[in-house]
């Protein structure tokens, strides 16, 4: 079965809680029943990024908060009894 392509946005950008700075992930991983498709389910993580440089004005390390969204993605694929392995994640 040829895996679906979902596409990652990993950007900063505004909270959707607060004003404050973060950076977030997000996934809409469609989902299937019998070929058929049903529903989307939306996959969101945030954090700060805390390499910001207040005195250069630049974050040391933009991917710092990478690896640790992408597994809250996972584990709220988890939660939902999604199968994150059927699909092509393409980050962006």
């Amino acid at each position: 079965m040829e895996k679906i392509k979902v596409y990652v946005e990993y950007k900063l950008g505004p909270s959707r809680y607060s004003n404050k700075p973060v950076d977030w992930m997000l996934a809409v991983v469609p989902i299937y029943k019998d070929g058929v498709h049903v529903d989307d389910v939306e996959l969101y993580a945030e954090a700060e990024n805390p390499t910001w440089n207040e005195e250069e004005g630049y974050f040391e390390d933009e991917r710092a908060t990478f690896e640790a969204l992408k597994a809250e993605i996972f584990d709220q694929a988890e939660e939902k009894g999604i199968d994150l392995s059927r699909y092509e994640l393409i980050y962006e």
